[in-house]
């Protein structure tokens, strides 16, 4: 994917792995904040 959109450099792709490593917290937290137990559960998962 970074290749075909051009974006094959390092700091792209460093960036890149940061967020999908901490998606699932942020998942947590957005629910957390929200109230959405089911989300929460979901995002925590990983973390278990």
């Amino acid at each position: 994917m970074l290749a075909l959109g051009g974006w094959a450099d390092r700091a792209t792709a460093g960036r890149i792995s940061a967020n999908r490593g901490t998606f699932a917290l942020q998942q947590a937290l957005c629910a957390l904040r929200d109230g959405d137990e089911e989300e929460l559960a979901d995002g925590l998962d990983g973390y278990r």
